[in-house]
């Protein structure tokens, strides 16, 4: 997904749609993967604040339904956010939280 300028805004509202669409059917798979896309678009934009909310929101879900894929994925989301906030201490520190460095050694933080 790439999403810039005007594009993003687009992308947002659509998303957001599709948002309180999952938590009116209770989809939390769905909520989860739509959390995902709104932090990345954040992310992407530079607002990082709402990245990292959308990305915390979506390892709490994947905490929830036991997606360790997913939880992994907002680890390393929330990692990237703050190493671009120039956090490198939390990004490392997230980073370590991530269910894959126990399982499989240390994820390439990019």
């Amino acid at each position: 997904m790439a999403a810039q300028g005007g594009d993003a805004a687009q992308a947002i509202d659509h998303y957001l749609t599709a948002l309180s669409i999952a938590r009116e059917t209770r989809d939390r798979a769905v909520e989860a993967e739509v959390c995902h896309s709104l932090g990345m678009i954040y992310r992407n934009i530079g607002d990082y604040p709402k990245a990292i909310a959308y990305h915390d929101m979506r390892l709490a879900i994947a905490n929830e339904i036991g997606d360790t894929a997913g939880q992994g994925n907002a680890y390393l989301s929330l990692g990237l956010c703050f190493f671009s906030l120039q956090r490198h201490h939390k990004a490392v520190t997230v980073r370590l939280s991530a269910p894959c460095v126990s399982a499989h050694g240390l994820c390439a933080l990019k």
